[in-house]
């Protein structure tokens, strides 16, 4: 079983290519689970492994009595270590990455038709693994912590609506990680 997860790890990184790519369009390949959409455009800065990693998530969610309807932007900062996979445009292998979460949720409590927006920034840092292949296509591996900074519950509509939401869904701290399918170019 380890050589075969060997030579699997092997033969992708066989795979990367260090064509001239310095910008990527992916979508998230695990977030539609939960009837969430997410995107992000990354852009090397030069050749020096920093790029720049927008994200954009819709997210239509129903969970335990609630329905969700919202969005998130998470702008980021990403380094890719040399040595590890890093084209010479700077995108591709091992990475560090810094990110900044803005959401707005809004949520209906489906018992009751109470509504309320819940509102959250949080900030934390990933690992990860970005591979290019096949000259265009773009696999991107990605775990790390995320600390939530504030969060905010208003009332939209409903009697004690703030008391009536149960904010653990955005707990203080959490993991974040994904896989993302794009095209590179």
């Amino acid at each position: 079983m380890k050589k075969k997860l060997f030579f699997l790890t092997l033969g992708i990184i066989s795979l990367q290519s260090s064509y001239a790519q310095n910008n990527v369009f992916k979508a998230s390949l695990l977030s539609p689970i939960v009837s969430t959409y997410s995107f992000f455009y990354e852009r090397a800065l030069g050749s020096s492994g920093v790029t720049v990693n927008p994200g954009f998530f819709y997210t239509v969610l129903r969970s335990d009595g609630f329905q969700y309807n919202g969005f998130c932007i998470t702008p980021s900062f990403r380094y890719y270590y040399p040595g590890f996979g890093r084209n010479e445009d700077g995108i591709g292998g091992i990475y560090a990455d810094v990110f900044f979460r803005y959401q707005q949720i809004d949520a209906t409590k489906l018992s009751s038709s109470s509504q309320a927006i819940l509102y959250s920034t949080n900030a934390g840092i990933l690992v990860g693994w970005h591979i290019i292949f096949a000259k265009h296509i773009s696999l991107d591996f990605f775990l790390g912590p995320t600390l939530f900074i504030s969060k905010y519950v208003k009332a939209k509509s409903g009697i004690n609506t703030t008391s009536e939401f149960n904010y653990n869904l955005f707990t203080n701290y959490n993991y974040r990680g994904g896989i993302t399918l794009g095209f590179a170019f």
